[in-house]
């Protein structure tokens, strides 16, 4: 779409870091600010929808409005060449999937204040009236600080306004992850921020365990199992977790079928989460070790949409 070395609306483009199910990702320099950033190019035929264009544009923007220490800031979104985009800070960093790969699973107190730290950030959105709706590991990106390992969540530019009525959210595609997809996004109903407590409660498991909730083969398996399968036990997966039952029960709860029986936001979540992991005994020091440039918005796991 755009080569390397190449000047895009204004920013020079440096290195291909990351592709999406809706557009490539790059590190660029803003020429007349003299800033590195993470450039996302949206997909020709994504920016050729009007449909998309006008919820990406309108919802771009309210993102761009969110300033939280956990969220990385959106600079500009515009359209250039027929191409829509948004450039991001560009943080130097390893995403939470890749972790996952490398350590298998996370020891509760680890996985406690990077969970404490997304859910700030989506009660931060949340209160701005925006659902994140594609709420998974690749999403977060971790960074090591004087203060402990940051978390940062990314892709804001996709969200939704909960308080829109009107077509601007139907682009005739699914904005989410399947393997982390609430049964109200899968049956296209409304969402509110219980539908990211949802897909917190599916990242969670699947730091705890190893595996994301539901691990078919076929997505139309992982569909139906959102829709009706019980939530299998940490326990079971990760018998040697500790307090793993008290943390079986925080996931069931994030994760029920009907919203009104979730926690009501993503920050009660990581309250009951963190006096659980408080109980457990100190692991071993985690490592974020070799960070990557970052990858933000890349859709690693198979993506309906997004």
């Amino acid at each position: 779409m755009t080569d390397v070395g190449t000047t895009f609306a204004g920013y020079r483009i440096e290195e291909e870091v990351g592709r999406g199910g809706m557009g490539l990702v790059y590190r660029a320099t803003e020429i007349a600010a003299d800033r590195r950033v993470a450039l996302k190019v949206i997909l020709p035929e994504y920016s050729a929808d009007p449909s998309f264009r006008s919820r990406f544009e309108r919802e771009a923007r309210l993102a761009a409005q969110l300033a939280h220490p956990n969220i990385i800031p959106t600079f500009e979104t515009g359209e250039h060449d027929g191409q829509l985009f948004l450039a991001m800070q560009f943080l130097e960093g390893v995403d939470l999937d890749t972790v996952i790969v490398r350590e298998s699973r996370l020891h509760p107190r680890h996985a406690a204040p990077i969970i404490a730290q997304v859910a700030a950030a989506l009660d931060a959105a949340h209160r701005q009236g925006l659902v994140h709706r594609d709420v998974k590991p690749a999403n977060v990106l971790l960074t090591a600080g004087g203060e402990g390992i940051q978390a940062f969540l990314t892709d804001f530019g996709l969200s939704k306004l909960t308080s829109s009525k009107s077509g601007l959210t139907k682009t005739g595609v699914w904005v989410g992850t399947v393997d982390y997809s609430s049964p109200e996004q899968i049956q296209g109903r409304s969402v509110d921020a219980r539908t990211d407590v949802y897909s917190l409660g599916c990242l969670l498991h699947q730091v705890l365990s190893g595996e994301v909730p539901f691990p078919k083969e076929r997505e139309i398996s992982k569909i139906v199992a959102h829709l009706s399968e019980p939530v299998p036990p940490i326990s079971q997966r990760a018998p040697e977790c500790p307090e793993n039952e008290a943390l079986d029960v925080i996931v069931r709860r994030a994760m029920a079928k009907d919203p009104a029986e979730r926690y009501p936001s993503a920050g009660q979540l990581a309250v009951e989460l963190t006096a659980v992991a408080n109980r457990t005994p100190d692991p071993p020091q985690l490592s974020l070790d070799a960070p990557r440039v970052q990858e933000t918005t890349v859709d690693r796991s198979a993506p309906t949409a997004g």
